[in-house]
């Protein structure tokens, strides 16, 4: 039986220009809400004595890019000290933007995943046999996370990133204690791409401070970052240990040596692990076109000639003077060497100043369904376009 929280990463048929994201900070009875323009903001609060933080905002890349979201945008993982980055991968939960539906896989992602459909089955059973396995062995107990799989946006409650940016390997991350409820369906799909707008002002009256007002229009407790969370990874015989940090982020240097790694990430009672996945790699030959200019686009079409095994992934925000978790986001075979964005994807997001194109990022995904909710893992290469 196939799990309603996970859904397939592209498979191969068979046969940041970047800009900043602007950054504000209020604080209002007890809580601390930080906007970051990429898509959303966290609202952090602590409790009596507990010193418990809550975080409801958007980011991950979806950490994101590929944060460039966890929480974040769809792609997002935790912030990097000193500040937010344009990655998904460094933002906090929110909008790992691109939520998916209500439990079911996002039938457009799911159609580029697999690429002609031809390896859907396949992928399928990879799922159900990992996935599944995992949950019977005991509950709770250790999960191995499905390589190749990734979360439903409205089911996942973490997003774990090893990123290349140009440097060394970057860990960042969050695991909440729930999902995030401004993920909905999305409004428009693609083989390869999702289109989520946020609609504000749903719930009537104005929420609590340590509430958010969900896509069903209900106020709900933010989605609450858990600082009980470890992650170890492996090289050999060789181990890192991160920490989640008072505000329940893992973050830091990778300083193993290696271009693969093993991870195991305990929360709670629950244990994820991942079998050695390679490092993602940078791409050859990439070159996009922009049609319609910045302004009114009509079409964002990119090509790359390596790599060709993994998947391609990006994260489209909304004009960060907009803000909010409105995005779109594309998967497809890293083998299908090329990604199409229809114009009425972009267009909603080219308020203001302009799309605001954040680049591509090789990927290697894989997620685990846990009692608790959704767990994604993933290594990217992140790669900046010069758009013709």
């Amino acid at each position: 039986m196939k799990r309603p929280g996970l859904k397939p990463a592209p498979t191969r048929r068979r046969a940041r220009g970047w800009r900043s994201a602007s950054l504000s900070t209020v604080k209002r009875a007890g809580c601390t809400w930080v906007g970051l323009a990429l898509l959303a903001g966290v609202v952090a609060c602590s409790e009596g004595g507990d010193g418990a933080s809550t975080g409801a905002g958007a980011g991950g890349n979806a950490g994101g890019s590929a944060g460039t979201a966890g929480h974040g945008s769809p792609g997002a993982g935790s912030p990097s000290p000193g500040g937010a980055g344009a990655s998904d991968a460094r933002v906090p939960p929110g909008p790992d933007a691109a939520a998916g539906d209500s439990g079911k896989p996002l039938p457009g992602l799911d159609a580029g995943m697999d690429a002609g459909r031809e390896a859907g089955t396949e992928v399928d059973a990879a799922v159900d046999g990992g996935a599944d396995a995992g949950l019977d062995a005991g509950e709770p107990g250790e999960i191995a996370a499905t390589p190749g799989a990734r979360c439903v946006l409205a089911e996942r409650i973490a997003l774990i990133e090893i990123s290349i940016d140009g440097a060394a390997p970057y860990l960042s991350g969050t695991v909440y204690e729930q999902t995030n409820p401004w993920y909905g369906a999305p409004e428009l799909t693609t083989a390869a791409c999702a289109f989520h707008r946020f609609n504000a002002g749903l719930c009537p009256g104005a929420c609590a401070v340590d509430e958010q007002c969900g896509a069903d229009g209900k106020c709900v407790k933010a989605p609450r970052a858990r600082r009980d969370a470890k992650l170890e990874l492996r090289a050999g015989t060789q181990t890192q240990t991160f920490m989640a940090s008072d505000l329940g982020e893992l973050y830091g240097a990778v300083t193993l040596a290696g271009n693969a790694f093993a991870a195991t990430l305990t929360f709670g009672e629950h244990t994820v692990s991942l079998v050695e996945t390679p490092l993602a790699r940078p791409f050859a030959d990439l070159s996009g076109t922009l049609t319609g200019g910045y302004d009114q686009p009509e079409a964002l079409d990119l090509q790359w000639t390596a790599p060709t095994t993994g998947s391609v992934y990006t994260l489209i925000p909304i004009n960060h003077h907009a803000g909010g978790p409105t995005f779109t986001e594309c998967t497809v075979p890293a083998s299908a060497r090329a990604l199409h964005v229809d114009g009425n994807m972009l267009v909603p997001l080219a308020v203001d100043t302009g799309l605001e194109f954040q680049g591509l990022q090789h990927a290697h995904f894989a997620a685990a369904e846990t009692p608790a909710g959704c767990v994604e893992l993933r290594f990217t290469a992140q790669a900046r376009v010069n758009l013709q």
